[in-house]
């Protein structure tokens, strides 16, 4: 029996980046991974097969949560070329604390049946908030396999909204809490039988008889008592407790702010339910960031860095749409008052429609590349799909949007240049937009030796300012000058 390797932070950074070294520069160990090469010559290739077997090691001795990190910083044939190393329990780890965006990808590669002994050796609440992305009938038979008890409590835990404390908390279980009436040194030798308490916990739950809260018994003052009395002798009062049905974000950000290790979660009645603790708090709160930013830039909060650009193009329509309606009346009225551009209005129309334009582009994708920095997904060896990626999804949203203002500009004037250039600026404006929003956020990290978020105002101002001097260099350069 082989004995675990444990790595300190510089080995696993050193083997996070060896494994992506070798995935992103070499197509054919991700071919040979996948079972795809078809050269007979490349099986037997010593320096494949020696590639191979150190990406296996390598993956053997990560946590979960750089694992999750190494497949989101990975194309998508690539990145099922790792996933497909991992064993059961690593997939499951994966699954339950890696980026959302993995989700669906990774489980399209597993069988129902697989899918649910993968997560059969994840811990109830954590199941269960997985469980909460399946379909109906999958979520069903998930709930056949469980026990009596165990099925009530996981029902318990579906009957709370998705954001809710109740739906995040660790239940409560003879483990986690201890009767009032206890003695002490019985109290001590339980402790060193029973599981280890949930992570992050640092205190006991003192109930009554029936099970409602009545104090609370840090393991220090536990560990600091004689073991002669009983547990209501040195008990604390009751803490302020959350409520199932509050809000998790919420009750996160108290938690961190009172600097409190974890919190009881108690009914109507005052029966203790379970925990809340730190750990779940700041994941909690990450997620809730993540989710907000993603939501003032448009953005999906689970979209994936490498996703195809027509799916990228598809959840970015709506904000961009919303746009067009609300800057049209404002560029009718410019083009109808300002005499700025002279003979040609149909530019003083592009204006404040391709400020507004590049603004939101830019900020989409600086959301994006910000994300991907925070998580170590953004890296020098796979920058180069990335913005290929966003100026895809930049050059499709320019030739849709500059193709019907060029059309209407090119029928009302008659004159095919302006329909054409009108097609040109928009292009050529969204796409540097793009271009900047990934390269800025990247700069500023360099700049600071860490990741910054750049201001919605700096990047507004910008490629405002962008798309004016672009407007102005290519309408002087096509038409002849500006009068």
């Amino acid at each position: 029996m082989s004995a675990t390797v444990t790595l300190n932070a510089e080995q696993r950074a050193q083997t996070r980046t060896r494994i992506l070294q070798i995935l992103l520069t070499e197509q054919a160990v991700s071919d040979g991974l996948l079972g795809r090469l078809d050269d007979p010559h490349l099986l037997n290739d010593p320096q494949l097969l020696d590639a191979s077997a150190e990406i296996r090691q390598a993956a053997r001795t990560l946590p979960a949560d750089d694992l999750s990190d190494i497949l989101c910083a990975l194309p998508c044939d690539r990145r099922l070329a790792l996933w497909s190393q991992l064993n059961q329990d690593q997939q499951a780890q994966v699954l339950a604390n890696g980026d959302p965006c993995l989700w669906p990808e990774l489980t399209a590669t597993l069988s129902d049946k697989a899918l649910l002994q993968t997560l059969q050796s994840l811990p109830l609440e954590q199941r269960i908030l997985l469980g909460r992305q399946l379909p109906q009938p999958l979520m069903g038979r998930m709930l056949t396999l469980m026990e009596g008890e165990q099925r009530n409590r996981a029902r318990t835990l579906l009957s709370y909204a998705l954001h809710s404390v109740g739906a995040q908390m660790t239940l409560d279980t003879e483990a986690h809490s201890v009767r009032q009436d206890m003695a002490l040194l019985l109290l001590l030798q339980w402790l060193r039988q029973r599981p280890p308490l949930p992570a992050g916990s640092d205190r006991l739950f003192v109930t009554d008889g029936n099970g409602r809260l009545c104090g609370e018994l840090p393991l220090t003052t536990l560990l600091a008592a004689a073991p002669d009395g009983h547990v209501a002798d040195i008990m604390l009062p009751p803490p302020q407790s959350l409520h199932p049905d509050d809000n998790a974000p919420d009750a996160a950000a108290m938690l961190i702010r009172e600097r409190r290790a974890c919190v009881p979660v108690t009914d109507d009645k005052g029966m203790l339910l379970g925990q809340f603790n730190l750990i779940q708090a700041a994941q909690c709160l990450q997620r809730h960031h993540g989710q907000h930013l993603f939501r003032l830039a448009g953005l999906s909060h689970d979209e994936d860095l490498f996703a195809p650009i027509t799916r990228s193009l598809r959840a970015r329509a709506l904000p961009l749409t919303g746009i067009c309606a609300l800057a049209l009346p404002a560029a009718l009225l410019s083009a109808g008052l300002s005499p700025l551009l002279g003979q040609w209005p149909m530019l003083t129309l592009l204006l404040p429609l391709l400020m507004l334009l590049c603004a939101n582009g830019a900020w989409q994708s600086a959301t994006v590349a910000q994300r991907a920095l925070n998580r170590r997904h953004l890296l020098r060896a796979n920058a180069a799909p990335i913005v290929v990626r966003e100026l895809g999804v930049a050059l499709l949203e320019g030739l849709f949007i500059g193709s019907l203002l060029g059309v209407v500009g090119g029928l009302y004037y008659q004159d095919v240049q302006i329909g054409s250039l009108v097609v040109l600026i928009t292009v050529v404006t969204m796409m540097l937009s793009a271009l900047l929003g990934v390269q800025l956020p990247r700069l500023l990290a360099w700049l600071g030796g860490r990741q910054r978020q750049p201001s919605m105002a700096l990047i507004g101002t910008l490629s405002g300012s962008l798309a004016c001097l672009l407007l102005l260099l290519l309408a002087w350069l096509f038409l002849g000058g500006i009068v």
